[in-house]
């Protein structure tokens, strides 16, 4: 039996008028998945073409971003509401979501890899000798560690000798 809940509301009034648009998501008998977006305001009712058809999380990332582009949803969107939402139904799908959206920027290391990727972090020789300010320093921070986790993920191993991230080359010889 198809079911269709609310993902996502919000209403509120601007200098244009009042507004109400809700974010709903079909769960289809062959097993896709279908979302639409209803938006009613002052100046009537709009509901744009629904995106039917979804099968992967890959594929409702990409129609959730499509009909985001025509709402204000996007402000207070609450991915893991959503993921808990569909999991009732389409448990597989809320997992692969979850891990897309909530976990992407999780790596799991182990603890002496994170413990080393920490020492590198916290060593001022992967700084620039010059003066950064503080969103610089952490902007290099922020690189430098994805740097090193996707190394390590990709070749089982830190980097060793000189390297380059974003332009900015440091040794890890003396560290």
């Amino acid at each position: 039996m198809t079911k269709t809940i609310k993902l996502s509301h919000q209403s509120g009034t601007d200098i244009v008028g009042t507004w109400d648009n809700s974010l709903f998501c079909t769960f289809c008998d062959d097993g896709t998945v279908t979302l639409y977006v209803e938006l009613r305001g002052d100046a009537g009712f709009y509901k744009p073409d629904d995106v039917t058809g979804i099968e992967t999380a890959d594929q409702f990332d990409a129609a959730l971003n499509q009909i985001l582009e025509v709402t204000s949803l996007a402000d207070g969107l609450d991915h893991q509401e959503i993921c808990c939402l569909i999991k009732p139904y389409r448990p597989e799908l809320a997992d692969q979501l979850k891990r897309m959206w909530i976990e992407e920027d999780e790596i799991d290391l182990p603890p002496d890899i994170a413990k080393e990727i920490s020492e590198i972090l916290n060593s001022s020789s992967i700084y620039p000798k010059h003066s950064m300010s503080l969103v610089a320093r952490q902007n290099q921070h922020s690189k430098v560690k994805e740097f090193l986790e996707q190394f390590y993920v990709s070749h089982g191993a830190l980097p060793k000798g000189e390297i380059d991230v974003g332009g900015h080359k440091f040794s890890l010889s003396n560290l």
